[in-house]
């Protein structure tokens, strides 16, 4: 039950984000073609009941979106604290070296920064001499 929480939230959230799209596309259909009365309008669908549909689907899109990508991040968040985690228990015991891929020293010019290739003898920032 507890193995994976953050994949399972992700999926929560992908789930419920549909869940809403339907219903409220449901509730902007039925409002549209007179299922449901709008200030009163129980007639034919007429400019109000079709423009409060399509304002109820397209403001029922957002309000799903916007629900459901709060869980989602929190999932990432779950997620990737785990990684976090793991990489510094591996670090703990001596397997760092393993887990985490090493970063190439690259040159800089030491008076204005610029990141330089390999063997340059003069900067292409600021074309001062570099001292190897």
């Amino acid at each position: 039950m507890f193995h994976n929480p953050g994949g399972k939230l992700k999926g929560l959230a992908k789930v419920l984000f549909w869940i809403q799209i339907i219903m409220f596309a449901g509730f902007g259909i039925a409002i549209m073609f007179g299922g449901i009365s709008v200030l009163g309008y129980e007639d034919a669908p007429n400019i109000v009941t079709i423009t409060s549909g399509c304002l109820m689907i397209f403001l029922g899109i957002l309000v799903a979106w916007i629900s459901t990508i709060a869980l989602y991040a929190f999932g990432e968040l779950v997620e990737s604290n785990k990684r976090i985690e793991e990489l510094l228990r591996a670090g703990n015991r001596g397997q760092n070296a393993s887990a985490a891929p090493a970063v190439p020293k690259q040159n800089v010019c030491p008076f204005c920064g610029t990141v330089l290739a390999a063997g340059a003898k003069f900067c292409t920032g600021c074309g001062r001499m570099i001292d190897q």
